[in-house]
């Protein structure tokens, strides 16, 4: 989730990922966490919503996957990845920008949603969030491509 330091930005999108400590909504977060772009299944939770056209009832997909705080009060949740939301499964994105990629060391963080894919509305305008495109793999993957396509039309 872009724009890390701009508090606006996570209410726009519902949600933030930050590479250093952060507060969101007067609650104190760790840095996120982040995989290695890893093979998981994303479940669809709502096969009949225009985004998820196509999909059925889920798809595999290789990327990588966030640790982030989401604010699952002000979205409709679309998709969710079945891989463990645990902080011992991610690395520490502060530890990374400090030289210390792939490491957890001194590192800890709430479970995550496991939320992958939603929509909301800020202001007039629809957003669709999806956490899936990282790697090159996720972009020749037909899925990806769908979802990329539905969430524009």
């Amino acid at each position: 989730m872009a724009w890390p330091a701009w508090p606006l930005w996570s209410e726009i999108v519902g949600g933030r990922w930050s590479y250093m400590p952060m507060e969101l909504r007067g609650t104190a977060y760790p840095s996120s966490g982040y995989t290695d772009e890893i093979r998981h299944h994303i479940t669809v939770l709502d096969q009949g919503h225009p985004v998820c056209a196509g999909l059925g009832a889920g798809v595999d997909i290789d990327d990588e996957l966030s640790l982030q705080p989401g604010f699952d009060d002000s979205f409709v949740p679309l998709l969710k990845s079945e891989f463990p939301m645990t902080p011992e499964h991610f690395f520490s994105g502060e530890n990374a920008i400090n030289g210390q990629l792939w490491s957890r060391e001194g590192w800890t963080h709430p479970d995550g949603l496991g939320l992958v894919g939603w929509v909301k509305a800020a202001g007039n305008s629809p957003i669709v969030y999806l956490q899936c495109g990282h790697a090159a793999k996720a972009y020749g993957n037909p899925a990806f491509r769908t979802l990329v396509s539905n969430a524009i039309n």
